[in-house]
């Protein structure tokens, strides 16, 4: 069924939703009618133009004129943001702002890589990763990733090297991640963390395209992260 003149030019609006959405509402975010503001009148024109790219003008940034937030808890807040597009249109889009995660691993002598064979619930799938998690509030990052391959593998890193700092869903999520590696590393005992993964093992770094390949490092935070590992220790 089409949409009427006024709905499609956005004459209409709904109100921002104040509370956590439902299922429903969860599954795609609600957009407002994408509309053009006339400048000289102040109203809302309709607008389908396609987007062109003026040399030396600003025709790509997407503004956030304002945002509220409408579920947050200690590790990430759900906002919903009035988004301005390059040609004047307006849409409602929901963002998570969250905390910088940090993820720390060792390389061995024998090039092999410390990892965590571990479940992810939410998309029941298996996976080879990284020691990772939060920083806390006042915590250095560096010392988050130590602390986190510590509580979560039983191995101590050495010196830690950074290796790179990713966004992995910079399209709804705000987040950081910043990924460490040492050269060396003392076995502590079991790993406090021990629910987190089945097992903790020295992988070859090697593997890691055959691995990546047959979708057993399915993170692409791990996935990149281990892909430079290799090609700095083996070329």
């Amino acid at each position: 069924m089409g949409l009427t003149e006024a709905q499609r030019c956005g004459i209409t609006q709904r109100p921002l939703p104040m509370t956590w959405p439902s299922t429903a509402a969860r599954a795609r975010p609600p957009l407002r009618p994408l509309t053009r503001r006339s400048a000289s009148r102040g109203s809302q024109v309709c607008s389908d133009r396609p987007h062109h790219h003026v040399k030396g003008a600003e025709v790509s940034v997407w503004r956030n004129l304002n945002e509220h937030t409408v579920y947050e808890n200690r590790w990430f807040r759900v906002n919903l943001a009035d988004v301005e597009l390059p040609d004047g249109r307006h849409l409602d889009h929901f963002l998570i702002r969250q905390r910088a995660v940090a993820l720390a691993t060792a390389v061995n002598s024998e090039n092999e890589v410390l990892l965590l064979w571990r479940h992810r619930f939410i998309t029941d799938s298996w996976g080879w990763e990284m020691a990772a998690g939060v920083v806390e509030d006042g915590e250095d990052i560096e010392a988050a990733a130590a602390r986190e391959m510590e509580e979560e593998t039983g191995w101590r890193p050495g010196p830690l090297q950074h290796l790179m700092t990713v966004e992995p869903a910079n399209g709804l999520a705000d987040a950081r991640h910043h990924l460490y590696w040492a050269e060396t590393a003392t076995h502590i005992g079991h790993p406090e963390d021990d629910f987190e993964s089945e097992r903790r093992e020295w992988v070859p770094l090697k593997r890691v395209p055959e691995l990546i390949a047959a979708g057993q490092i399915p993170a692409a935070n791990m996935a990149a992260g281990l892909l430079m590992l290799r090609h700095l220790r083996l070329g």
